[in-house]
């Protein structure tokens, strides 16, 4: 019984008290009347006087690391309150902030939430309601805090069991006509010490030799540049479903690693993280509906770029490999090299690579297995293409580690045998939302 039929049963007793003579019905209309005063005032002030904060530690999480959230209610009235409800608003998976507690005169309830962040993607912590009622349930009543905070889930990056780079990627290439401030091995020239230049830059050697302080003047060795190339057209990825049971001799999967395209990302944010991490300048191309394009750059800002943009991309783009590698050819320029990842079953986009890479790039290629995910086409003639151009690949199945996947120089058109991806996977359509 809600509040609106209390009333009109108050209403009916007390039309009736005043049509008949019957004393009772003037008993029950005042009865009545006093509850219905009482449950909604009770419930009036019960959501009064109330202040929600919600605190994280950081904003910015990897899939497989905990959310932990601190939540505090708080109550400035002299009243205790009873059976207050809160509710979640939260978009992140599993999250669930949600409580039943009382609170004393001028109280505070606190409690922390820990959360295991199995999707990447941009989330929302909040809002916040607060739900009560009175103690016949007549007068729910309910208020709503708007203030919510974003995180970030990055995708999960690697450990390096030791990449080995296409051969454009290895130091020695031409030098580039520009200079810049980032740190190389690559010394173009020596001139006099400026007040303001940086001490790390002083040639010792020369200034013994000048018997004045002289410094060196660094370039950038092009052939450190990469691009990462990640294919997210969407013809091309598949999710799955794992079976019951998983081979012994195979490690489990990872619970977020269950698709071809978290594959794909998981990929493409280990390369960065590693190339980068050698000192490499890393670009990256992702092939969405909205092109994302980040230019190659170094350093630890360069990863979280990187990283953002990795977090929140999704397999929806409509161009083929193919094309995609045709629209941005323009930008592969220089003794440089490109990497791509995708999960890609036509072999028309290995020619187009060899042509792009041929020119003046070095290209390797992360392939993603979509047949050890479920039914889909086989990645033979990929390989078989890529053995007839010699483009190293290292090849991806599901439930592999990753870092042990991408370790060494790779293989030259040779792909998995059937009998490593038995007794795996049931194909599922949709992207499963890790609820």
């Amino acid at each position: 019984m809600n509040g609106v039929k209390a009333i009109v049963i108050l209403l009916t007793v007390f039309i009736l008290s005043q049509l008949t003579t019957w004393p009772y019905l003037d008993e029950l209309t005042f009865v009545l009347g006093g509850i219905i005063g009482v449950a909604w005032l009770w419930s009036r002030l019960a959501i009064t006087g109330l202040s929600v904060e919600r605190s994280l530690s950081s904003d910015r999480f990897q899939v497989g690391q905990e959310v932990r959230e601190r939540i505090a209610v708080r109550s400035d009235s002299l009243l205790p309150r009873l059976w207050l409800e809160l509710v979640d608003g939260s978009s992140l998976p599993r999250h669930g902030a949600g409580r039943v507690f009382n609170l004393a005169s001028r109280g505070e309830v606190s409690w922390t939430t820990s959360t295991l962040a199995v999707r990447r993607g941009r989330f929302r912590l909040g809002p916040t309601v607060i739900r009560t009622g009175d103690p016949f349930g007549l007068f729910p009543r309910e208020r709503r805090f708007d203030g919510s905070r974003d995180v970030v889930v990055y995708p999960s990056v690697a450990e390096s069991r030791g990449y080995a780079p296409p051969a454009g990627l290895l130091s020695g290439g031409a030098v580039a006509a520009s200079r810049g401030s980032t740190t190389t091995a690559n010394v173009a020239s020596i001139r006099d010490y400026v007040v303001g230049d940086p001490l790390n830059r002083i040639s010792w050697s020369a200034s013994a030799r000048r018997g004045s302080l002289m410094v060196k003047e660094l370039e950038f060795d092009p052939s450190s540049d990469v691009w990462l190339v990640l294919d997210l057209d969407r013809s091309t990825h598949i999710a799955a479903a794992y079976a019951d049971s998983w081979p012994d001799w195979r490690p489990p999967p990872t619970p977020w690693l269950d698709s071809t395209e978290e594959y794909a990302v998981s990929a493409a944010a280990s390369l960065s993280s590693w190339l980068l991490a050698s000192g490499r300048s890393v670009g990256l191309v992702c092939t969405t509906e909205v092109r994302a394009v980040i230019q190659p750059e170094r350093g630890q800002h360069q990863q979280l770029r990187i990283l953002e943009t990795l977090a929140v991309v999704r397999a929806d783009g409509s161009r083929s490999l193919a094309e995609s590698i045709i629209e941005e050819a323009r930008r592969f320029t220089g003794p440089s090299a490109i990497v791509v990842v995708t999960a890609s079953t036509e072999p028309d986009w290995v020619g187009v690579l060899a042509e792009v890479a041929g020119r003046s790039a070095r290209a390797g290629v992360v392939l993603i297995e979509p047949d050890s995910f479920g039914p889909a086409p086989s990645v033979e003639r990929v390989t078989d293409a890529l053995g007839g151009v010699a483009i190293r690949s290292h090849m991806v199945t599901c439930g592999d580690q990753i870092g042990d996947a991408l370790a060494g120089p790779g293989i030259e058109g040779i792909g998995r045998t059937a009998a490593s991806r038995t007794g795996r996977l049931m194909a599922v359509k949709g992207h499963p939302d890790g609820q």
